[in-house]
């Protein structure tokens, strides 16, 4: 399946090899629909925080860097100890909440797909931030999809991102509509 994707923004984040003390036990069993994922990924910054030197981002933006310039020239020398990541809407028409902070543009070639990820206008992800409502739902949900998701649990295909975007948009109508969103690692050439 051909994905058509459009990047609104760019961020700076934690190390994808580095567990998260955030992710508690208790944390993961509230949230997650793969509660065994050591580093949770997510466009959502309460999931997979912004590194620190990345956190101040200009006032305009919900989240994230609307210049890859800019984010760049922020992280200086530490970008080689952060993973950044180009943020994209699928297959969806934008939303004017996402594409606030600029122009939008095609991904480019080189940059690597962690995964595509279901979340809010706001950026809330449905897949690592929608608490879920008992056990019976915890359950349910976990056997559908959570063998779809890959080791950072995000959706492994945009098939099944999709499929389960409109489960979320049902489950969590407060947060509809969710969108498709696909995480790019953006290879950088720091000194």
């Amino acid at each position: 399946m051909l994905v058509s994707s459009l990047v609104y923004g760019f961020d700076g984040r934690a190390s994808l090899g580095a567990d998260d003390p955030a992710w508690t036990v208790d944390r993961r069993d509230r949230f997650l629909l793969r509660p065994d994922v050591r580093r949770p990924l997510s466009v959502d910054r309460t999931v997979w925080p912004a590194a620190k030197s990345a956190a101040p981002t200009p006032p305009w933006t919900p989240g994230y860097w609307s210049s890859l310039d800019a984010l760049l020239e922020a992280l200086g020398e530490s970008s080689r100890d952060v993973v950044v990541v180009a943020l994209t809407v699928v297959d969806n028409p934008p939303t004017a909440d996402v594409l606030s902070a600029g122009q939008a543009a095609r991904p480019l070639t080189d940059w690597i797909s962690l995964g595509f990820d279901v979340a809010d206008s706001g950026l809330v992800s449905a897949i690592s931030n929608c608490g879920f409502v008992d056990d019976q739902e915890r359950t349910a949900l976990r056997g559908r999809w959570a063998q779809r998701l890959n080791t950072g649990g995000l959706f492994s295909t945009v098939a099944d991102a999709h499929a389960y975007r409109r489960v979320a948009d049902r489950r969590v109508p407060e947060h509809a509509p969710f969108a498709v969103h696909e995480i790019l690692v953006v290879p950088t050439s720091a000194p």
